[in-house]
């Protein structure tokens, strides 16, 4: 699977709302100059996959609960 198929793919957790944030908050990371700023973007970014993760985690519990 190509990268920007995985991409797709977790982005589909996220409205396209939060997908920006995530994009631009990596940016900001990147260009981070002070402690509070990357921490503050790591933070947010850490609660976006978060969210992406729980949905995968659902996801997966209804798929076993469908093939029971």
């Amino acid at each position: 699977m190509s990268r920007v198929n995985k991409w797709e793919k977790v982005c589909g957790y996220l409205s396209e709302e939060e997908q920006k944030e995530l994009v631009e908050c990596y940016r900001e990371l990147e260009n981070a100059k002070s402690t509070k700023a990357v921490r503050i973007y790591s933070e947010r970014i850490i609660e976006l996959l978060t969210k992406v993760k729980n949905g995968i985690s659902h996801k997966g519990e209804e798929a076993a609960t469908v093939s029971l």
